[in-house]
């Protein structure tokens, strides 16, 4: 039962998921099946207690941690869940819980002290600056963690710490903790264990500590040491999605040895109980024995006492009136953007890796279209050509580099929006706002360095004329990356797919066939709007050209004739319609492009 100053999270879960199958002649009729996954699963969870979820692999361990700390998504969760009598939705569980992954994902390039600032800024806002200071040092001395240390450099164990300390800023009165010693070494695990006791507020077998220290800690773990084993006040054994046992590791020894089932000397008590529930035969004989007998605290009369505690009002929470300390969204994408930045200077290899390859590639065309110019008889295909490489196939590049960097740093986004950490359109915007600059630069360089290299590049504002509409079609391109991250669920599907896009796209834009015979389809390519304007941009300006002296090889008088062989406009007026056209197209990308990452981020659950 509940009583004043003792946190208590009660719950009971049943979780299902439909998948859909196939069967008939060649599999051609499908068919949902649905799989339980939590089978009325019920237990109570008091402060200053440590509680350990064990079992096999795959018996539900992480998707009750994931239901208990609201982060499922997908399939169907019935049942209840409440906090000192209160019914707690997902906001209100992800204000008072914190999280731990079973992998620690972080951004490699900065420092611990970086680290811990910049959750502070998105967890604790209102604090000043000097509370905030004073929180960090208090944050580094107690988890023992080097601030200067970028975060790439840091062990397994330290970066189980530092994800630890991350969870505390805030205080959080539940602390869920999935596989919290995977990866480490026994040493390492046997310390992370005694934090998490620590944490508890358990001390000396006694709750001595105080309700403020106190809280409820519930993690899985998969083969604990037994001297971890012995470090834990409750245990949870659970198999096939259903509780076997709850209470402590005395009680289950209890258990155990009255049914006859006793575990050898020096054996590790959690394996042997583990690997006993994990036959089917004596697990049923074992929850049946429970049920009869009403050994477990999660069977005494368990259906009255939870009715009695759903139905009291004696709690003294008020999570109705908890204000909500997120950031302003401005500031969100300040702080983000900050990050971002730094995390870029501190670990540019990638990215000058990629200027390197641009300016080889750069070099190479260069080389090829170094000797072209008007006077030449065959000038007029030789310098379609060269306009078109100049204007398409940078934009590859920032295509592939957008959709590359949502994937990377999907699980990230995904843990950090789904603790509310920030707005999910707070990082769009601010990555967006990114990427305009490396855009900018990457197009002058990369255009500067061919067309100045031809004998046609001698006119300043024509370069910068080209040089712009390059720039245009590249953050349309941008949006076109952040599309196709969104359509696409899994990276390697987009890169297989993404190919048959772009062919399509390079098909409509003229580089392939004249522009007349696809007088729709042309207007979703931003490779059109790039060729276009380019062309019209130079050829507008040639007067005069030579014809070959072969009367059956088409000889264009201007630059006018070429535009309109290629069905492109010939005025200044076309270039502006397309700049317009394309800013439309672009702010439609973007547009489908945030509902398609909004839907991979919400796919399913960060645990």
């Amino acid at each position: 039962m509940y009583t004043s100053g003792e946190d208590v999270l009660d719950f009971r879960l049943n979780f299902t998921v439909t998948k859909k199958k196939r069967a008939g002649f060649l599999n051609m009729s499908t068919y949902n099946q649905e799989t339980v996954i939590l089978d009325n699963v019920r237990g109570r969870l008091e402060s200053g207690t440590l509680t350990a979820i064990l079992g096999a692999s795959g018996c539900g361990k992480t998707t009750l941690l994931a239901a208990l700390s609201q982060r499922l998504r997908g399939g169907t969760l019935s049942g209840q869940i409440r906090f000192n009598g209160e019914v707690i939705d997902r906001t209100r569980m992800t204000k008072m819980s914190g999280f731990l992954p079973q992998s620690d994902v972080i951004l490699d390039g900065i420092t611990v002290r970086e680290h811990f600032y910049f959750m502070i800024e998105f967890k604790l806002p209102n604090i000043t600056r000097m509370e905030k200071q004073h929180l960090i040092q208090k944050s580094l001395r107690k988890f023992s963690l080097n601030g200067d240390t970028k975060l790439i450099n840091l062990s397994g164990g330290e970066k189980r710490r530092l994800s630890l300390a991350t969870e505390l800023l805030t205080k959080p009165q539940v602390l869920f903790i999935d596989e919290c010693t995977s990866g480490l070494d026994s040493f390492s695990a046997l310390s992370v264990i005694h934090t998490l006791r620590d944490l508890a507020g358990f001390h000396n077998e006694l709750k001595l500590s105080s309700p403020s220290t106190s809280r409820i800690v519930l993690l899985s773990i998969h083969q604990p040491t037994s001297d971890i084993f012995h470090l834990f006040t409750n245990i949870i054994l659970m198999n096939a999605g259903r509780v076997v046992f709850h209470g402590t590791a005395d009680e289950a020894k209890t258990l155990f040895d009255s049914m006859n089932k006793i575990c050898p000397t020096r054996y590790n008590p959690a394996e042997f109980y583990v690997n006993t529930i994990s036959d089917p035969r004596q697990c049923l004989e074992i929850v049946n024995y429970v049920t009869s007998k009403k050994k477990e605290k999660i069977y005494e009369d368990y259906e009255e006492e939870f009715d009695e505690f759903c139905t009291s009002s004696s709690s003294e929470m008020s999570l109705d009136n908890e204000k909500d300390e997120r950031l302003s969204w401005l500031c969100q994408c300040k702080v983000i953007a900050h990050r971002s930045i730094l995390n870029f200077v501190r670990y540019p290899n990638h990215y000058l890796i990629e200027l390197l390859i641009l300016f080889i590639f750069s070099l190479v065309i260069m080389s090829v279209y170094s000797n072209i110019s008007l006077d030449s008889e065959s000038s007029v295909q030789d310098i379609k050509g060269f306009l078109i490489i100049l204007a398409t196939e940078i934009l590859f590049t920032f295509v592939y580099a957008v959709f590359t960097l949502v994937y990377v740093e999907l699980p990230l986004l995904r843990k950090e929006t789904g603790n509310r950490l920030y707005s999910l359109s707070a990082y769009y915007v601010t990555i967006v706002l990114l990427m305009i600059p490396r855009i900018i630069t990457e197009t002058f360089m990369y255009a500067a360095i061919i067309y100045f290299a031809t004998d046609i590049g001698s006119d300043f504002m024509i370069f910068l004329s080209i040089a712009f509409s390059i720039m245009l079609a590249g953050l349309c391109s941008m949006a076109y990356g952040f599309f196709l991250s969104g359509i696409f669920s899994s990276f390697f599907v987009g890169i297989e797919l993404s190919g048959i896009v772009d062919l399509v796209l390079l098909l409509v834009s003229g580089m392939y066939t004249n522009v007349k015979f696809v007088p729709l389809l042309k207007y979703i390519s931003f490779f059109f709007y790039a060729n276009e304007t380019v062309s019209i941009i130079f050829w507008s300006q040639v007067d005069k050209l030579k014809c070959h002296p072969n009367p059956e090889i088409q000889c264009f008088a201007n630059g006018t004739e070429v535009l309109e062989s290629m069905g492109f406009g010939t005025t200044e007026f076309d270039i502006y319609k397309d700049y317009l056209y394309q800013f439309i197209l672009t702010v439609v990308l973007h547009v489908f492009a945030f509902l398609g990452v909004r839907r991979n981020v919400r796919r399913s659950g960060f645990y």
